[in-house]
This record gives C-alpha cells, structure tokens and sequence, in this order.
C-alpha cells in the first residue's frame, strides 16, 4: 500500500468534527458556552473543552453543551470523551438526531464499526452530516465504491457542503484525475474557519505532486483546528525526513505518542 493510499484511508477515519463559531471569553466568564465556542474557533481548545463542562455543570440535560464538548473532545484526539457526552444526550432533545451522528462518527474514530453501523442504521439521511457520515465508515472499511455512491446522493442534497465536496475531490483523486480533484477542492480550502479534511487532503495532492513545503502548510492548517490529528503529524514527520532533519521526524513521531500510539501508516516515517 502506497503512502498516499495509507493517508487517505487513515484520514477517512478520523474525520473531522470543528464547527467553531463566536464570541470572547474572560477567564470567569458568565456564559461559558458562548466562551467555549469562542476558545475552540481561536484555537484553545484545552481551555474551550474546561468551558463547555462548566457549561454542562450549569445545565446537564443541555444538548447543546454535550455536543459542544463532544466536538473539541473529538478535535483533541479523546473520542471516548466524546462518547460519553453524546451518549448523555436525551432522545427527545431537540439536537438528538445530530448528537447520535456525532456519536457514531466517535465510534468510528476508535473502531468500532460495529457499533457505528448500528448508530446509523435508522438514522434519518436528511443532513450532510449524515450522508458524510455514511460515506466514512464505507471508506474506512475499504468500500470507496459504496462510499462515492453515498457521496453522490448527499451532493445531489447538499450541493455546497465542505465535507461532501471534500470527499467528492477524493474520489477524483483517486480516480486519477488530480487537475479536476485540485480544482473541486480549491474552493473549500478557502473557507474560514477552515475545513480540516480538505486542509489534508490538499497537503496529499501536494505531497504526491512534489511540493513538500506547499503540503507542510496544509497540514499545519489542519493541526492548528485539530491538534491531534496524528496522520497530519505524520505526514509532517515524512516531510522532515525527506529534507534530512532527523530530530524533526523524530519530534513529530514523538508528539503523536501523546494521544495514543501512532497509526500503522506511522511505521512508514520512522
């Protein structure tokens, strides 16, 4: 399996959850909520996930909140975190269909497909997040060909959603026809905030073209919204080595010891 392909399929796992939005926060501040939302979309994520449990404190049955903490859990590389706030998450709560899409992307982000297809199997198809959903577990489990499928019918829905038109550049990608995959993900890495996968996809594109430095910013984009996310790191870790700085392959194979061992693709790096 090519480098590229390992990447690919290790990203599709660990999809993306950051939907930061607004606001400032004071290191007391009187609505913690509006302060996690501001600390995640500026990068704080340690201090926005403290926020949002406050926020939890304050109102438990707060769907919101729970789905809030799940998100910045998710970014910081702690999926069980996420689990066990979704989990809390009434059924009747307004939020409850986009609280069980979270929980089954958690699922899948440590492996348990099981569990994931069970979470989806009468899940409403009325979101993009569902159909992006849908479309990861089919890649990670190998079936890129059921997973398109799914793609397509979600853009026939949601014609402009970032993670669709990410994975729709994928599987031009993959497809080889790189030009027409650049071109549908051009848009996207022009969003703000920006959209981790398509951040990583882009810095695949550029590692496959030959341009190393062009790819390091991408990943780093991606890293600056989820700074767990361990395929970036590696693929930094490659980067380094292949420019002959050992110590700085080493440090980024050492960092992603800090959330778990690094991924199977990370034997590639050492």
């Amino acid at each position: 399996m090519s480098i590229r392909t390992s990447l690919l399929r290790a990203a599709a796992v660990t999809a993306l959850l950051a939907t930061p939005m607004l606001a400032s926060c004071d290191s007391e501040p009187s609505d913690p909520m509006e302060a996690a939302r501001a600390s995640f979309e500026s990068g704080k994520h340690r201090i926005a996930l403290a926020q949002a449990s406050k926020a939890i404190e304050a109102d438990p049955q707060s769907a919101e909140a729970r789905i809030l903490a799940a998100e910045i859990a998710m970014a910081l590389g702690n999926p069980d975190r996420a689990i066990t706030e979704l989990k809390q998450v009434s059924p009747d709560a307004p939020k409850a269909a986009e609280a069980n899409l979270k929980l089954a992307q958690a699922n899948l982000a440590i492996g348990n497909f099981r569990m994931t297809k069970q979470l989806l199997e009468n899940a409403p198809m009325d979101s993009a997040l569902g159909f992006f959903v849908n479309a990861s577990l089919q890649m990670a489990e190998g079936e890129y060909g059921d997973a398109f499928a799914v793609v397509e019918q979600g853009l026939a829905q949601f014609p402009q959603d970032p993670q669709l038109v990410t994975l729709d550049a994928q599987r031009l990608l993959m497809s080889a026809k790189p030009q027409e995959a650049a071109d549908r993900l051009s848009p996207v890495l022009n969003m703000d905030p920006a959209v981790p996968d398509a951040h990583m996809l882009a810095g695949q594109m550029l590692l496959q073209d030959r341009s190393p430095n062009k790819a390091k910013a991408h990943f780093e984009t991606v890293l600056s919204a989820q700074p767990a996310q361990q395929t970036a790191m590696l693929a930094l870790a490659a980067i380094a080595r292949d420019a002959g700085d050992k110590d700085e392959a080493a440090r980024w194979i050492q960092e992603t010891q800090k959330y778990g061992s690094p991924q199977p693709v990370g034997l590639l790096f050492a």
